[in-house]
């Protein structure tokens, strides 16, 4: 039986706000429509992004739990696979978590990362560990001038993981399903809100405005992103598609055409 867990972005602190914003996030979209029941999902952590390692924590002891009933129920015909899906710093966590799960004997089956970013130094997530069988990874292209101070973790695998990547141009929301809505004054998605510009300026000056400036204007339009978000979520669903595939996907046919649907 395979067992997905997802752990998604950095979001709004309002879990009612953050539900809507991320309502078609990709983590979001894999999850409800994962094709078994066992399929367990978990928002990211709030803007400070303080709780990423208990995101972690919380994936560990629920896929652990699912493990241990379903080992006991496969056959070879039928296996226990672990999925892991994570974006941003909810990326950052899932790989964290195929980390504790090597350690606890879990072999991961697959791991399919949108623009995974650490900002938690206390977290293993600059390697993909050598339990993961396969990982994808889905990256901003640094053309589009996106997030520029981020960075990302989750690209350097261990010699026996089947690790691709792929850029795709479009910001950071919209490689993990959140694309922008909205072009700024220059034409182009602007990243920061007046209230980030201004706290910026009366911190730190014309220094503090310049560094808001860089990292504030990107080089996508809103339709770049919608395009560029698409793109991603096509290539991890065919990434996907294979990564399920084996006897036991046989007759299932491609990724969600089940029609299952959680909310």
């Amino acid at each position: 039986m395979d067992i997905f867990y997802g752990i998604d972005g950095t979001g709004e602190d309002n879990n009612d706000q953050y539900a809507k914003d991320f309502e078609n996030s990709h983590v979001r979209t894999m999850w409800r429509k994962w094709h078994t029941p066992i399929a367990g999902y978990i928002r990211g952590p709030s803007l400070a992004g303080t709780e990423t390692a208990d995101r972690m924590w919380n994936g560990l002891r629920w896929v652990k739990e699912k493990w241990e009933v379903q080992s006991k129920l496969a056959t070879p015909a039928k296996p226990t696979r672990v999925f892991l899906a994570g974006y941003s710093r909810g990326g950052a966590a899932s790989v964290a978590l195929a980390y504790h799960l090597e350690k606890a004997n879990i072999p991961v089956h697959a791991l399919f990362l949108f623009d995974a970013v650490d900002r938690s130094p206390l977290l293993f997530t600059d390697t993909i560990p050598g339990n993961v069988s396969a990982c994808y990874h889905a990256l901003r292209d640094p053309r589009a001038g996106s997030r520029e101070s981020f960075g990302n973790c989750g690209r350097k695998p261990k010699a026996s993981v089947a690790y691709t990547e792929k850029t795709f141009f479009c910001t950071h929301g919209g490689v993990g399903g959140t694309p922008w809505k909205k072009n700024g004054k220059s034409g182009k998605i602007e990243e920061l809100d007046t209230s980030d510009k201004v706290v910026a300026t009366v911190l730190g000056g014309y220094a503090g405005k310049k560094m808001a400036d860089e990292h504030d204007f990107t080089n996508v339009t809103v339709a770049q992103d919608e395009q560029g978000s698409k793109a991603s979520w096509e290539w991890m669903s065919k990434n996907l598609t294979i990564a399920r595939a084996s006897k036991e996907a046989e007759g299932i046919g491609t990724f969600g055409i089940d029609g299952k649907t959680r909310k």
